[in-house]
Parts: structure tokens; C-alpha cells; sequence
């Protein structure tokens, strides 16, 4: 992938015919060219693809969707609100969760046209499925290896689904647990964002995993550990934006000029007001934090 994280997994699960294959990888030619090095290395031929699993409907998940279908016909599995969001971003060249957001924020119109520039590649990875077989948490799909559970867990993103295989104790996490960083969680309006996301670290806690297979990074173990650091990541990030928020009410884009001093490229500062956004909106409801008009069309945020 053009991206920092360099590389996404696509996994391959028997079934009784065929296999199942998850998330389609980033749109470009270089993906595609390492997704079918991969097979013709494990021996699968493209006919052998019978369901096309998404865990989500980022760029570096989706992209490839339209090119495994036309190779394969499998059948598609996905949330219908991660369809949804896919189609929305397809059809828009300024998506109304971005304009939303970055007004709130106060996020000045320039760095605003900056982020779109960078961004601008993201969204002709976005193409609608026509046809796709929704499921939302607690379907099962019969695999060679027993049953897989496909495991809800929002956050990530707002349809993010997880598979889980109790007899052969694994579970595949997309962007839900990731070793090598910590997965964004980005505001949605009308949505508790970061509270979704650490009621889903609670659900995948009791799993009775020993490997955890992602969509970034190598397999690993240990992921109860795992889930509890990354709640414990979320709550130190919401103690720090109280500390600021302290000293007087600030908005978005001030504050991750303040949690970032060191200034941001343009496509990371878009995630982190996205991030911010999220943890404000948790706080908010909670209690400890206010929300009130400031300048413009911008929110400023103060300790209640």
C-alpha cells in the first residue's frame, strides 16, 4: 500500500468448496499484483474464491473488490452501513461527514483543500456493490474447520465485523486489534465513536483466541492484553484533551495543534481531528466535558 503501515492481509479460509477470502486489499495494480502472487504461491486458482468476506469499508479493504468479483462471482458478505458509507464516499467529491467534521473543529479552509488533495486517491477505491449479502454480528459461516462467528465490533468503524472460530480458536480482527499501532477511531455524527469501539474491546476480551490474525502486521497472541492497552491508550488521550480543555475552551483543530506541536502532514491531521472529535464527543457524554458555538460555524470545547 501507499501508505505508512506498507502492507494489508487478505486471508484465505477453506471451506467445504472453495474458499473464503477477507477484504480485498488496497486499488492499485502493485496490490493486485501481490494478491495474485499469493494465490498462485498457496496454490489457489481465482475460481476457487466463493465469498468475498469485508470486514469494513476502508480504501485499503475494499479496493480491490470490483476486480476479485469480475475474476471470481463470489458472493459478497458485508455490513450494510459499511456499503452505505462506500457508496456515500463514491458518489460525493467532499463526503458530508468531512465537511461536518472539519467545520466543528474549525479547521481553516485551506488545510481543508490540503486534506481532500491527499485524500483525493482514497476515493476511486470506492465503487457501489450492487449485490451483497448484509450481516451485522452473530451469523455463522460454515468453513472446513467448523463454524466461523462473524463478531460485531464497531469502532474502527461504524459496521466493523470481526470472524471467529471457536474450534480452531482464532479470530480475525481487521483493523479492530492491530499490534503495530493503534487503531483510529473516527467521529461520526449523532454517534458515541470511542464508546462503541471500547464496548467492543469488551466483546472480543473473552474470546478463546491463541492466534489473532489482522489486517496489518504479523499474526500474534495474547489478545486480552492487548485490548486492555488500547482501552488504557483511550483513557490517558481523553485525561490529556481534559487537561488542556482546562485552561480554556478550545476547539478541535486547536487541540491537536496542541496534542501535536510538532504539526501534522495534512492527511494525518485530518485522522487526528476525526480522533479528537471522538474522544470529545465520549467525554461529552459523560459529563465532564460542555460544548458551545465559538466563531463561525466551530465548536469550542470546555471542562464542564
Amino acid at each position: 500500500m501507499p501508505f505508512e503501515l506498507g502492507a494489508v492481509n487478505i486471508h484465505l479460509i477453506e471451506l467445504e468448496d472453495g474458499y473464503l477470502m477477507v477484504d480485498a486489499g488496497h486499488g492499485t495494480p502493485l496490490c493486485l499484483e501481490a494478491l495474485e502472487a499469493g494465490l498462485a504461491e498457496h496454490g489457489v486458482d481465482w475460481s476457487e474464491i466463493r465469498t468475498l468476506f469485508l470486514t469494513h469499508a476502508h480504501p485499503d479493504h475494499v479496493g480491490l473488490v470490483h476486480q476479485i468479483l469480475e475474476r471470481t462471482g463470489a458472493r459478497v458478505l458485508m455490513h450494510p452501513l459499511e456499503a452505505a458509507h462506500a457508496e456515500e464516499i463514491a458518489a460525493l467529491s467532499r463526503p458530508g461527514v468531512f465537511a461536518e467534521a472539519m467545520r466543528i473543529a474549525g479547521t481553516p479552509e485551506d488545510l481543508q483543500t490540503r486534506m481532500l488533495h491527499q485524500l483525493t486517491h482514497n476515493r476511486a477505491d470506492y465503487r457501489p456493490v450492487a449485490q451483497f449479502q448484509p450481516v451485522e454480528g452473530g451469523e455463522r459461516i460454515a468453513t472446513n474447520g467448523g463454524l466461523l462467528e462473524v463478531i460485531a465490533t464497531p469502532g474502527h468503524s461504524v459496521g466493523h465485523l470481526c470472524l471467529y472460530s471457536s474450534e480452531e480458536r482464532y479470530l480475525v480482527s481487521g483493523d479492530h486489534l492491530l499490534k503495530q499501532i493503534t487503531p483510529n477511531v473516527s467521529w461520526r455524527p449523532n454517534q458515541d465513536m470511542l464508546g462503541r469501539y471500547i464496548d467492543s474491546l469488551d466483546v472480543v476480551k473473552p474470546l478463546d483466541a491463541d492466534v489473532i490474525l489482522p489486517s496489518h502486521g504479523k499474526r500474534f497472541d495474547g489478545h486480552q492484553e492487548l485490548a486492555a492497552m488500547l482501552g488504557i491508550h483511550h483513557e490517558e488521550r481523553c485525561r490529556q484533551i481534559l487537561s488542556y480543555i482546562a485552561e480554556e475552551p478550545m476547539t478541535a483543530h486547536v487541540l491537536v495543534g496542541k496534542m501535536w506541536p510538532r504539526g501534522l502532514a495534512p492527511v494525518h491531521h485530518h485522522f487526528a481531528v476525526m480522533e479528537v472529535l471522538a474522544h470529545l464527543e465520549y467525554l461529552r457524554r459523560r459529563g465532564p466535558v460542555s460544548a458551545e458555538a465559538a466563531s463561525g460555524d466551530s465548536i469550542e470545547w470546555r471542562q464542564s
